[in-house]
């Protein structure tokens, strides 16, 4: 953001400060959100193993594994 708006230090201070005292509220707001999303991703994930063939669906599913540990 430093750079796509061409902030100064004090403004990158300043927001700075503003995004750590969030965190705590940002974090609640997540965990609410993540039930949903969980139950989401599992639909979406079956229907495209409906679609990929048996050879494909283990390369998928580890895949998947992966995408949701980063």
């Amino acid at each position: 953001m430093r750079h796509a708006i061409d902030l100064i230090d004090d403004q990158v201070k300043r927001i700075t400060e503003l995004m750590k005292a969030s965190e705590g509220e940002r974090d609640t707001a997540m965990q609410d959100c993540h039930p949903a999303m969980d139950a989401l991703r599992e639909k979406v994930d079956a229907q495209i193993l409906e679609v990929l063939t048996p050879d494909q669906r283990p390369r998928y599913e580890e895949y998947s594994r992966n995408r949701h540990r980063k």
